[in-house]
């Protein structure tokens, strides 16, 4: 947080649209490039291109940056939470959770109804008309949502039309819920990570104080495929408690959520090519998606393509420990000679410990299949060396993209990938990760190989989607998951789609990452029980 603009302009670089972000009503958090030197810490953002930037919206804050004796250029702002549990809410909580970690406390006899992180945005240059002020003349940018909290929330969503009264609870990560009522949905904050008792309390407070304020008593509830979330439970045992019958207990498939939410905002009602990149999600196969092409509507989808399926040694584990997803990679790839592939990654582990992760990969050991972008990205990291555990959701992928560097590009050549045409269409990354290998053993920089792989993705997504084009006659494509939060992949893809005549639609009012699905889950399944 910083007093002012041109304090902001001293270690980042800010256009006139994010200048709008920053000081606009919403105050959000602004995703903004930094600019070397900078005054700011290294330990702030370490490997990362850009600064999360805030500007004063309460009176406290005006306060701390208005002391004659210290002059604060910027101060380092974190939540009032232990990592992955809810802000506190009261003074005596606070001392009682944080005070291994704050040395002083300003309390306050004013009590907190709402638990509400920060939101958080970015300005990205597009093609398209701006979304957040039509006073800036041919503008080049539109606004992207990370999360969608203090000051979004709860204004309301217009739907097409009258809907009935619906309750969707999202998923198990990043979770948000959604009802809906009249011609409205109102999508609650960013609620975190339902993985302890701490955020689910938080989830059923937050939903109770909402169905209150807007006077709604859901008929139709919706949960995610996954049958084990605690979303998914909770759904059920809601349903139950409420007597709503089993008919309008709902499942929506993940990824479907995912293109819908974006549908719904941009008013989308035909068929779209759906491409949903991201970490996780249930699939109808029982397997592990991730990497997925649709053709859908608001009500159903057909899987048209799917990356090849990959194991996962460990399961979950993976989403903390990369590594092992780059040996599962590299086993699939070269089988037996792994090691002579790539003997510069290798040097890095334990041979017992990598021959246990080969063991389980061949043998299908707690190693569920999976078509995730988010796995690959991950894996790609651990080969190049930048990241093989992690301390934070996505920090893996993050430093993978920080990594590329446009400067270092020469010739962007793509690296190869096949695609096999079955049903449905399988992209095969066996070459592109042999020529990653072969890079590797050239030593050439990790930069380029990085900007390539990126390259690379933007174009299976051009090719897969002129195939769909030709097939399904449909020309609108949807990004949506988190992996689309990824801006040079964006970017790449955006601009090549368009050269080739599609009309390229992504989240902006709501986040593309797992936060917008329960907005995608409403919608679906009032299409689904309004046909019954």
């Amino acid at each position: 947080m910083t007093p002012g603009i041109d304090t902001v302009a001293s270690f980042c670089a800010v256009s006139e649209e994010e200048r709008i972000l920053l000081e606009g009503r919403v105050r959000p958090i602004v995703i903004l490039e930094k600019t070397l030197p900078s005054s700011i810490s290294d330990a702030v953002a370490p490997h990362n291109k850009n600064f999360g930037v805030m500007l004063p919206y309460t009176p406290l804050h005006y306060l701390l940056f208005s002391s004659s004796e210290i002059q604060f250029t910027a101060l380092v702002m974190t939540s009032g939470n232990v990592f992955d549990e809810p802000i506190v809410t009261s003074n005596n909580e606070a001392v009682e959770k944080l005070s291994s970690i704050a040395d002083y406390f300003l309390f306050h006899d004013r009590d907190i109804f709402t638990r509400v992180d920060d939101s958080i945005v970015r300005s990205i240059k597009s093609t398209g008309v701006s979304t957040f002020n039509s006073k800036i003349q041919n503008p080049k940018s539109k606004m992207q949502t990370f999360r969608r909290a203090r000051c979004f929330v709860p204004e309301t969503i217009d739907l097409d039309e009258n809907v009935g009264e619906i309750l969707a609870c999202g998923i198990e990560s990043k979770n948000t819920f959604c009802f809906t009522r009249g011609t409205k949905a109102i999508l609650s904050q960013y609620i975190g990570d339902l993985e302890n008792y701490e955020t689910l309390k938080f989830f059923k407070e937050t939903l109770e104080n909402l169905r209150k304020v807007f006077r709604a008593t859901p008929k139709i509830v919706v949960h995610d495929l996954h049958p084990d979330y605690l979303s998914s439970r909770f759904a059920l045992e809601y349903a139950a408690g409420m007597d709503i019958p089993a008919t309008r207990v709902i499942s929506v498939q993940h990824h479907h959520a995912h293109i819908v939410s974006c549908m719904v905002v941009h008013n989308l009602n035909g068929e779209v090519i759906g491409v949903a990149f991201d970490g996780t999600g249930y699939g109808t196969d029982g397997n592990i998606w991730g990497g997925v092409f649709f053709v859908t509507s608001r009500e159903n989808f057909t899987r048209k393509a799917r990356f090849d399926y990959t194991p996962m040694p460990g399961g979950e584990k993976v989403i903390k420990e990369p590594w092992r997803m780059a040996v599962a990679y590299l086993y699939q790839t070269f089988g037996d000679d792994i090691f002579k592939a790539a003997p510069s990654f290798f040097k890095r582990f334990n041979q017992k410990d990598v021959t246990l992760i080969i063991m389980m990969v061949k043998k299908s050991i707690h190693s569920p299949l999976t078509s995730s972008v988010g796995r690959l990205f991950d894996a790609v990291s651990s080969l190049l060396g930048i990241r093989d555990m992690i301390t934070f959701d996505g920090e893996a992928a993050i430093e993978l993209e920080m990594a590329a560097d446009s400067n270092e590009k020469k010739e962007i050549l793509s690296y190869p990938f096949r695609i096999i045409h079955d049903d449905p269409i399988i992209i095969d990354i066996k070459p592109l990760l042999k020529s990653i290998g072969e890079d590797l053993m050239k030593s050439l920089k990790t930069a380029v190989i990085s900007y390539r792989f990126h390259h690379t993705l933007a174009m299976i997504i051009v090719e897969v989607s002129k195939i769909l084009k030709t097939q399904c006659k449909v020309r609108d494509v949807v990004l949506s998951g988190g992996v689309f939060q990824n801006k040079l992949l964006f970017n790449f893809a955006e601009t090549y789609l368009e050269k080739e005549g599609f009309q390229v639609w992504f989240n902006e009012r709501f986040p593309a990452n797992d936060g917008g699905i329960s907005l995608g889950q409403s919608v679906i399944a009032w299409e689904r029980f309004k046909k019954k």
